[in-house]
């Protein structure tokens, strides 16, 4: 593995899956942050993005916290800001956001959470210190997860009636006729906003909604001009009121 290419940034730790990144050290960074926070209420939250290797890293993930004590609620996949509110509605210590945000399909991360927000400087500076600890010590990893300490929540019917508790979105509808065109580029953003902005009175559409049939994404993720020539021809030629873009976990 290309240790050097593995990133610890104020928000987590990313890197290339199969070079730098892959279910074994996710587990070992997973541990390394358990360890760390070691909180005497044991629940942390989960989710991820739409990437196809997200799987396989939220199962190590999920094995390595359970096997030291955690339980996990798990929201399979979900956009980040949602995972956020979850994690504070329900009063969840800490969480894991299992994404590379807007870098390209081959990388993947973890976005760790305490308190209601990332990670302190020093926090993350501790935990890739224990990382490597675990490394260099070929620590022993727990091997099976224990089901019992495996729960799910569904987080988008809280996130919604919160949203519009903030907002009078009935007086909005009553003056709403936006044609909405929405471009999630395969990612979590077809989730949520589709329903938010309809009950708000938009008029939908999808596009590059799923991801194609080989796991790859439709665009490039990043919502950059080059990657979003679909969307800003269908703005155009169907003159619609507004587009909108995501990257794969709708942050």
């Amino acid at each position: 593995m290309e240790r050097h290419n593995l990133i610890f940034t104020l928000s987590g730790a990313r890197g290339i899956i199969g070079k730098s990144f892959n279910a074994k050290i996710a587990k070992k960074i997973a541990i390394a942050f358990g360890t760390l926070l070691n909180n005497e209420d044991k629940r942390v939250i989960i989710g991820k993005d739409t990437r196809p290797s997200g799987k396989q890293i939220a199962e190590a993930v999920t094995e390595g916290l359970s096997g030291i004590g955690y339980q996990i609620i798990n929201l399979g996949i979900c956009p980040t800001p949602i995972i956020i509110h979850a994690k504070n509605k329900h009063k969840i210590p800490c969480g894991i956001i299992i994404t590379a945000s807007h870098n390209p399909q081959e990388w993947n991360g973890l976005k760790l959470l305490t308190g209601n927000s990332f990670l302190s400087e020093f926090e993350i500076g501790q935990i890739a210190n224990n990382f490597y600890k675990i490394e260099a010590n070929s620590y022993s990893l727990i091997k099976k997860k224990q089901p019992e300490h495996v729960k799910t929540l569904d987080p988008f019917p809280d996130y919604i009636h919160d949203l519009f508790n903030f907002i009078d979105y009935k007086a909005i509808k009553k003056k709403n006729n936006l044609n909405v065109i929405i471009d999630p580029g395969g990612g979590t953003g077809k989730y949520a906003t589709p329903k938010i902005l309809e009950r708000m009175g938009c008029k939908i559409k999808l596009i590059n909604e799923n991801l194609l049939i080989n796991g790859s994404f439709p665009r490039g993720i990043e919502p950059i001009e080059p990657n979003l020539r679909d969307l800003a021809m269908e703005v155009w030629q169907s003159k619609y009121d507004l587009g909108l873009a995501f990257d794969a976990d709708a942050d």
